[in-house]
């Protein structure tokens, strides 16, 4: 028997969970460091695709991709983890990714919790977003989309992501590209 093999605590933060879905996504040790790199890597494959999409100038592969907090051109205005200035709002302000067309706004907030609350997580992002998306619709006088991308730490996804990234427009291949990111973190 090994030293330390028994023990139910996690060796990192000292708590008395130890468990692998601690150490994949609730161990505070690692949230503002692994945790955070993992959501960054999802949601850099997401807005490289959309600079590609919109027509803006990227780099060659998704992990050389380092965008620009805000990225205009005449047909629409792409913000990266940018702050929606709106009156009296301090929190749920701040999408991973806003997309300003002349007809619609998208807001998109990518969230990689543990496999077993991935439903909860997405309900959870619906319900934060619901009422700045409306106060965004009634500022700009146009249609706001919320797209939650909710993906497991372990690859599990939601029965609506597949509805989600059809309503994103041509990116059917975005779902691969960020599978192999999930695997290439896990390995």
């Amino acid at each position: 028997m090994f030293y330390g093999l028994d023990d139910d605590y996690c060796r990192l933060c000292k708590s008395l969970d130890g468990s692998i879905f601690h150490i994949i996504c609730q161990c505070p040790r690692f949230a503002q460091t692994e945790y955070r790199r993992r959501h960054d890597r999802i949601a850099r494959n997401l807005h490289w695709a959309l600079c590609k999409k919109y027509g803006f100038l990227v780099a060659k592969r998704p992990s050389e991709h380092f965008g620009a907090r805000t990225i205009a051109n005449g047909k629409v205005r792409l913000l990266w983890d940018s702050q929606l200035d709106i009156v009296g709002r301090t929190s749920a302000n701040k999408p991973d990714i806003s997309i300003f067309e002349d007809n619609s706004i998208t807001l998109i907030d990518v969230t990689i919790p543990g496999d077993p609350k991935v439903l909860q997580k997405e309900q959870e992002k619906i319900e934060k977003y619901r009422e700045i998306s409306e106060e965004l619709a009634d500022y700009w006088h146009r249609p706001v989309k919320f797209i939650p991308i909710t993906i497991g730490a372990l690859g599990t996804v939601t029965p609506n992501y597949d509805r989600y990234f059809n309503e994103l427009d041509d990116f059917s291949s975005i779902h691969n590209r960020i599978c192999m990111e999930l695997r290439y973190q896990m390995s």
